[in-house]
């Protein structure tokens, strides 16, 4: 999950090449899990990729293998993001206002 204010959806999907399951872009509407569309507005930015639906485990393991590999991690040009936002990155952890841009 890669959330903050400033966080662009369309940034990270072109960047890892693949569709979130969640997107919400702040100050827009969204849809919901259960493909609803959202009465408020996105309160902040988010893209997430979820593992739960795709790995059957309880163990972290198996879920950080899945995202690794669906993301395509490691990449070269996540070391040159700040080394907070690429452990982050690396493992497939939550990402707190990042802005979408490499710095």
């Amino acid at each position: 999950m890669i959330t903050g204010d400033a966080v662009s959806p369309e940034f990270w999907t072109e960047y890892f090449q693949i569709s979130p399951d969640t997107t919400i872009v702040k100050g827009k509407s969204f849809t919901l899990r259960s493909g609803k569309s959202s009465k408020a507005m996105g309160k902040t930015g988010l893209w997430e990729l979820s593992s739960e639906s795709t790995v059957q485990s309880d163990l972290l393991e198996p879920h950080l293998r899945y995202l690794i590999a669906r993301l395509g991690m490691p990449r070269e040009e996540a070391l040159s993001i700040s080394p907070a936002c690429a452990r982050s990155l690396m493992s497939g952890l939550l990402v707190p206002h990042h802005t979408g841009r490499p710095m």
